[in-house]
């Protein structure tokens, strides 16, 4: 829901001959990461993949990057890695937020390049939870629940965008990220 607000007010932003391929890649990861999601352990899949993304976000916050000059070359890789990460722990972002943060895209293209291509991806993830059985009423309801603060926070979101610069923007991408990853590691871990 907030990713088609975000795309109807940013859609002049969205790269589609380069993210198609995204999308594309993405879509093969979903089912590969649902069957990881039914036969592997998720306390530490989900550990492993949140110390991953915060390493990489700890070197891009020290300014440690590693551009890529062939993007068409990249985008499949994160793609597949982003289905995957989607099919297996509905974490489809941080590849594609790493990825265009150490490219260093334009905040405006960066998000409606990630509302975009999430739109697609979460539509077809949803699909997939259905029929392998993980998408049950209980799921359902919290997810409905949990749109009223989606869209509030998306309404926020917007609002305070406007007073970011670029390089705010980059901070607080990798403050999230950083903030998402120690999350995604300390609700893995049972108590």
């Amino acid at each position: 829901m907030s990713n088609l607000v975000m795309i109807w007010r940013l859609y002049k932003h969205v790269e589609l001959k380069k993210i198609w391929l995204l999308i594309v890649f993405g879509f093969i990861g979903i089912p590969i990461g649902g069957y990881l999601l039914l036969v592997s352990d998720g306390v530490i899949l989900k550990i492993s993949v949140g110390l991953l993304i915060l390493g990489f976000a700890i070197l891009l916050l020290r300014r440690v990057t590693f551009p890529i000059r062939n993007e068409y070359l990249a985008y499949p890789t994160v793609g597949l890695l982003s289905g995957i990460l989607n099919g297996s722990i509905s974490a489809s972002g941080p590849p594609l937020v790493l990825f265009l943060a150490n490219q260093g895209k334009d905040q405006q293209v960066f998000k409606a390049n990630l509302a975009f291509y999430s739109i697609f991806l979460n539509l077809s993830t949803l699909a997939v939870f259905y029929f392998n059985g993980t998408l049950d009423r209980a799921v359902a309801s919290i997810i409905v629940q949990l749109l009223v603060i989606m869209i509030a926070g998306t309404g926020m979101g917007m609002a305070m965008a406007r007073r970011i610069d670029q390089q705010m923007f980059r901070k607080l991408v990798i403050y999230l990220l950083i903030a998402s990853s120690v999350s995604m590691i300390l609700g893995a871990i049972p108590f």
